[in-house]
Order: structure tokens, then sequence, then C-alpha cells
């Protein structure tokens, strides 16, 4: 291992930056993989950005994921469905 000497005001804000970007991911994370198989396509398909055969795709590699069969969505309701108001929030690309 090499070590690398950092000035610390600069050590604090990589230490800030990854603790951010850490919660975000465990946030984007949890609203997108507590949702079922078909409710994460149909999310997908209502924002009319995405091709049969992209959704065809996402459905089976969601359904096939190693995520599916060791949580089988036993996380917390209370952030399901989130994507979907997201979603439909956004206008329509032309």
């Amino acid at each position: 291992m090499i070590n690398v000497t950092v000035p610390k005001t600069e050590y604090n804000l990589l230490k800030q930056q990854a603790a951010a970007y850490r919660r975000f991911v465990a946030q984007v994370f949890e609203n997108f993989l507590t949702d079922s198989v078909k409710n994460v396509v149909d999310d997908f398909r209502q924002t009319d950005l995405y091709s049969d055969s992209f959704l065809q795709d996402l459905e089976e590699g969601l359904a096939d994921s190693s995520y599916l069969r060791k949580y089988d969505y036993q996380a917390p309701k209370a952030t399901v469905r989130k994507i979907s108001r997201r979603a439909s929030a956004r206008p329509k690309m032309a």
C-alpha cells in the first residue's frame, strides 16, 4: 500500500464527499429495489422513454438479480412507489 499525505482540510472534504455519496447510493437502491419487478418495469414503461426491448431486458435482469433472491422485497414499505411519483412529476420529452 502506498501512503499519500494530504492537507487535513482536503482530507475532511474527501471524507464528507464519501459520506454524502454513500448516503445517496443507499437511498437510490432503497427506493429502486423495494418495489416488485413488475412495478419497477411499469414505472419505466410509463415514462415512454424506453424501448420494449430494453424493458424486457430490464424485467429479466431484475427477476434474475441476486438482490431479489436474497431479500425478496423485505425492505420497509414506506419507501415503495417513490420512483413512480417522481417519474410522473417529470415533463415528458418530445
